[in-house]
């Protein structure tokens, strides 16, 4: 490898932290096309290696991973930021030349080992290579945290405490940003077409805690621990939930004519219908599981069920409601009675498995909704 091939210089300052003699970090700005020049020989990956486990550490790249950041920048925002660093490690020391005060100029001629940014890294590179888009992002700028001098062992050091301490986001943090960024024109475009009825769901979710069946039942991750002693569901759940009414060709709401409102007042109707039908399992709802991931869900599957085998949709709301408490009437006079949901059952009840807590499971909130629409359990 000729060093004059992958050599550059980029603007630097120099960090001092408790890195030892012969090692020093620097911050720096690299340009996108320093991504794409010699990119083999400039900007490496060390992959693990099951036969030989002290070549490397990075996880095989994912190439999903890197469409789905070239549509990012390119499709769905037309700003597309990145602050966040891309950290490299070159294992020989790197020349800095100080200017004024731990600020100067460092000449990269070693080749630089990518820790942490692999697909953004690629990302670029993939961009910057097509003929039609070089021009437009080749002086995209990126931040760079630079080590010189550390060997593969720290490398590994580093990869393992920013893979393994990072913290994922809450699935409901998710949902409600989902819901911001559905309500602004620049930013519509991040909620991918398959995720469109999120920022609906979150909406009747939290207009559902506010009155009604679930009022002040449902929880969120931001809740005080004494706050979510009272709550009986996630709202990550109520949300998952809903989907059942959003998507599959059962579908009884329809995105692309929204009508929250009237969607939370059926609703709203829908589960007092429950509760007149299972008053103890609503009342008491942290003794049965009627309130809980398997009941929603369930009653959430047969309404979608029943809505699309009699061909009733919102617009004929007071026929399908009533359809709907005959049908849950019946359930609950003949296999599915009131005990059915209670969450503590009797060991015989539990062999048996005839107690909502056998069908935790997807398949098994498919299973009950089918046998209580109609009306036998198999």
């Amino acid at each position: 490898m000729q060093k004059d091939s992958i050599s550059f210089k980029i603007p630097a300052i120099r960090l001092f932290q408790r890195e030892t003699e012969g090692k020093a970090i620097y911050v720096g700005v690299i340009k996108a096309s320093d991504l794409s020049s010699h990119p083999q020989e400039r900007f490496r990956i060390a992959y693990f290696d099951r036969e030989n486990k002290n070549a490397g550490y990075q996880r095989r790249l994912q190439d999903n991973k890197v469409e789905k950041l070239k549509e990012f920048i390119l499709k769905e925002t037309k700003t597309p930021l990145f602050p966040t660093a891309i950290l490299v490690n070159s294992r020989e020391m790197l020349d800095f030349k100080e200017i004024s005060k731990g600020v100067g100029t460092l000449h990269v001629n070693e080749p630089l080992f990518v820790i942490d940014g692999q697909h953004r890294v690629t990302a670029w590179r993939a961009i910057v290579d097509e003929t039609d888009l070089a021009d437009k992002w080749k002086d995209y700028e990126f931040p760079i945290v630079l080590m010189s001098g550390f060997k593969i062992l720290e490398e590994m050091e580093q990869f393992y405490v920013i893979n393994s301490r990072q913290t994922k986001i809450k699935t409901d943090l998710v949902h409600s940003l989902l819901l911001e960024f559905e309500k602004k024109d620049e930013t519509r475009n991040l909620v991918k077409e398959k995720d469109k009825w999120i920022p609906r769901a979150v909406v009747i979710t939290e207009n559902l805690n506010k009155s009604g069946a679930w009022k002040d039942r449902i929880g969120y991750d931001s809740d005080s621990d004494l706050m979510r002693k009272t709550r009986v569901i996630q709202a990550t759940s109520v949300v998952g939930a809903l989907k059942h009414l959003f998507v599959g060709n059962k579908k009884l709401f329809d995105i692309e004519n929204p009508k929250i409102d009237e969607w939370i007042k059926f609703l709203n109707d829908y589960w007092e219908i429950i509760a007149d039908i299972y008053p103890n399992a609503v009342n008491n709802a942290n003794d049965y599981s009627l309130m809980k991931t398997v009941g929603i869900n369930v009653m959430h599957i047969l309404l979608a069920d029943k809505s699309y085998d009699l061909g009733l949709g919102i617009e004929q709301k007071e026929e399908l409601l009533k359809k709907m408490r005959e049908t849950l009437v019946r359930a609950a006079i003949s296999d599915i009675p009131e005990d059915f949901w209670r969450s503590d059952v009797s060991k015989q009840t539990r062999e048996r498995g005839r107690y909502a807590g056998a069908f935790s499971s997807s398949a098994g909130h498919k299973r009950l909704a089918t046998a209580i629409f109609i009306n036998r359990f198999d």
